[in-house]
């Protein structure tokens, strides 16, 4: 499995973005908070979102599911929405 976060390696490349002042205000206390500055709070930030990603199979699996369950009936499809709703929910 490919690993997604980003680590401490020389750093070499810059990304900006553009955002509100109040959001900016908002990323600077959270930095600050933490004790950390805004480049290393938002490459934290980053690697803990990327970590909790799902695979990018995971969606053509999950719409499969669902086309199989709208042709299922009774017990099947109970046991189909069951599962489909767990993995929605980060289970099974």
């Amino acid at each position: 499995m490919e690993d997604k976060t980003i680590d401490n390696k020389k750093k070499e490349e810059v990304i900006r973005f553009k955002t509100t002042t109040d959001h900016k205000e908002k990323i600077e206390r959270a930095a600050e908070k933490r004790g950390l500055t805004v480049s290393e709070y938002l490459r934290q930030s980053v690697n803990s979102k990327m970590s909790r990603e799902r695979p990018m199979d995971w969606y053509p699996t999950v719409a499969k599911l669902e086309e199989i369950c709208a042709g299922a009936d009774g017990e099947t499809r109970s046991a189909l929405i069951d599962l489909i709703r767990s993995l929605y929910k980060g289970g099974a």
